[in-house]
């Protein structure tokens, strides 16, 4: 678990829990699929990738996992984001994955863009937080 030590040490965090070690990751599509491919890949773990409703192209939006990818069913996952802004993509995906019987254990994101540090119970680490000037 290499690069989850290494991740967690750079957000603050120095440790995680081994009761938090997570089966699957889940990449939220676009922009956080490729450090989700990278970490699940160096991990050994499943990877799924999450589609956000505003990239549905229906009438009724509605978010969605890609069926290419592995299934969250009875599965601890990380969450990966570029960036948490409003955290709404990322309440929308915990609350799917929790609906189709995932536990989302944690949200992994390079950028924070407000400070937010849970949505919903689950736990949001960042490598950096970005403040306006002036």
């Amino acid at each position: 678990m290499m690069m989850l030590k290494r991740f967690l040490y750079l957000a603050e965090e120095g440790s995680y829990s081994t009761g938090e070690v997570p089966d699957t990751v889940v990449g939220i599509a676009l922009s956080g699929v490729p450090l989700a491919t990278l970490i699940a890949a160096e991990e050994g773990l499943k990877l799924a990738v999450y589609l956000p409703a505003k990239h549905s192209r229906s009438e009724t939006p509605t978010g969605s996992l890609s069926g290419t990818f592995s299934t969250i069913t009875a599965q601890r996952c990380i969450i990966i984001d570029d960036v948490v802004t409003t955290g709404t993509t990322l309440a929308e995906a915990i609350a799917f994955l929790r609906r189709h019987g995932a536990t989302p254990v944690a949200v992994w994101s390079l950028f924070d863009k407000q400070g937010v540090r849970e949505i919903d119970g689950v736990p949001i680490h960042s490598l950096f937080a970005i403040s306006r000037l002036g």
